[in-house]
């Protein structure tokens, strides 16, 4: 993910500006492109080929951090299921897998 930075890579430093003098604009700017993806995790009601109901049955956070030893990003996934129970997992997609019928769950992203 191109929008992962750290202090040192952003223009702000490159240009002298001190730190001081725009702390939270800087701040800003780093929170801001590193924020985390959310998601809805939604169950799908199918027959046969017609959707008939769909409900939301929990949220995920996915973060994306660069791994300074590996020089490499990694991706971190909590979910919080709304039937109770949380997990961790190491990519969106595999959100899946926790459902009896993963073929009938969407990740919806906000």
């Amino acid at each position: 993910m191109s929008g992962l930075r750290r202090l040192d890579d952003l223009e702000f430093l490159r240009h002298g500006w001190p730190l001081v003098e725009m702390p939270e604009l800087l701040l800003s700017k780093l929170v801001t492109d590193s924020a985390p993806r959310r998601f809805a995790i939604c169950a799908l009601e199918l027959a046969g080929d017609r959707l008939t109901d769909a409900a939301i049955v929990g949220w995920g956070l996915e973060f994306r951090y660069v791994d300074e030893d590996l020089e490499d990003e990694q991706t971190e996934v909590l979910v919080d299921l709304i039937a109770g129970g949380m997990a961790r997992l190491s990519t969106a997609d595999s959100v899946r897998r926790l459902f009896p019928e993963p073929e009938n769950v969407r990740l919806v992203w906000c």
